[in-house]
């Protein structure tokens, strides 16, 4: 499905919205929100195929960990000589054969280096997803996509530290063009030789190379191929923007459901005693990280039993506050501080911080055009992703806090 038809979709569906008596009002929600679901299991899949042609697989994601020896984060002084402390990971997640040379040559996933250490300061690997389906040719990062991963703090000197963590996630755009013209059908089949070409990009650059191919062409008077250039630097741009909010972060998750945000971006500190015992055994202290891209906007607002809900609520109301504040609140928190994150919309009340809180309320209660409205926005957020992205480096920077 194109992007165009499904804002077709998503139009007719508002269109057809309209007030009648409070049941067949119910059944007419119901109906349309199954409509948007349809819409959007195969809104990634096919959609993204027909504009990328020949790669079948939506992301490839790369996890990479990095030891931060000698910078600041976030305004914090990083101590940058003895450090307390290294990073590893466990050998299970190095091993995925099923991707691309392209991405083992681009990033240089390890099969052999689990911790860093003298002159390694980075850990890479591929990483799946709790959906994985080695059976699904079109599988790949999508909505819907969760999972967690683990590293571990390796104790190096006897103390008490508070260390920091910073998630991060680069977007990349790839292009590939393969000397036999055949379609490529599932990652095994992705090869490299001497006459195959591709072209990966981080998002930022395709969107800077599109800028300066539209004022080439602006100069030129190909005011048509301008067009269509300027139209693709704003993708990307948007593109970038929206994996800040649809591709969520979490320090815990517990009887299914997420707690404790972890934006994009921001940094995160945890204080660890470190003993010598630790260090005389070579001691492992596992963090573990929890990740999910929620298939639908109805996730982040409403309980399992919902009529409304499609797809497993991420909080419950009857999670408890923490700092004073509920984990499914602190979420809406940063989503009305950011709309720029989430939504791909017209509706000016959800892409005003001033008017999307209460807009969010009325959702969550007795206005079912609101949860609509906010689910197309979402939507459409995620179809920008699905075109412009096909490779997802997932990284998260370690360092030590100065005291």
């Amino acid at each position: 499905m194109s992007a165009k038809a499904f804002e077709a979709l998503s139009k007719s569906l508002e269109s057809e919205h309209s007030p009648q008596t409070a049941h067949s009002q119910e059944k007419s929600d119901n109906e349309n929100n199954e409509k948007i679901v349809v819409a959007r299991k195969n809104l990634i899949r096919f959609g993204s195929l027909a504009v990328l042609a020949f790669v079948v697989w939506l992301f490839a994601t790369i996890a990479w960990f990095t030891m931060n020896r000698e910078t600041s984060a976030g305004g914090m002084s990083i101590k940058t000589a003895g450090m307390p402390f290294e990073i590893s990971v466990d050998a299970p997640y190095t091993t995925r054969p099923d991707y691309s040379p392209i991405i083992e040559s681009e990033f240089g996933y390890s099969t052999t280096i689990h911790e860093t250490g003298g002159s390694t300061d980075a850990i890479k690997w591929v990483m799946t997803d709790d959906t994985f389906d080695s059976t699904n040719p079109n599988r790949g990062l999508r909505p819907g996509s969760k999972g967690s991963f683990t590293f571990n703090i390796v104790p190096k000197s006897v103390g008490t530290y508070t260390i920091y963590f910073k998630p991060n996630l680069t977007g990349y755009y790839a292009e590939f063009n393969y000397s036999s013209g055949t379609q490529v059908i599932n990652p095994e089949s992705i090869k490299t030789d001497a006459s195959d070409n591709y072209i990966l990009q981080t998002l930022s650059e395709r969107a800077t190379a599109k800028h300066e191919e539209y004022l080439e062409l602006t100069e030129a008077g190909n005011t048509a191929d301008a067009n269509i250039a300027q139209k693709e630097e704003t993708a990307c741009t948007k593109a970038e923007t929206f994996l800040n909010g649809h591709i969520l972060i979490f320090e815990a998750y517990e009887d299914g459901c997420y707690s404790k945000l972890r934006p994009i971006n921001q940094t995160f500190s945890k204080e660890f005693t470190f003993t010598q015992a630790q260090i005389d055994s070579n001691a492992k202290i596992p963090v573990t990280i929890y990740w999910i891209w929620p298939n639908t906007f109805g996730q982040f607002l409403l309980d399992e039993g919902n009529t409304r809900l499609h797809d497993k609520a991420m909080f419950d109301s009857e999670q408890a506050a923490i700092s004073g504040v509920t984990p499914r609140q602190e979420l809406i928190n940063y989503i009305c501080a950011h709309p720029n994150y989430y939504f791909e919309s017209t509706n000016a009340s959800i892409t005003s911080g001033s008017t999307l809180p209460a807009y969010i309320e009325g959702a969550m209660g007795d206005s079912p055009d609101n949860l609509l409205s906010l689910s197309n926005g979402y939507n459409n957020a995620d179809q920008i992703i699905g075109e412009n992205i096909q490779i997802l480096l997932a990284e998260m920077t370690v360092g030590l806090t100065e005291e």
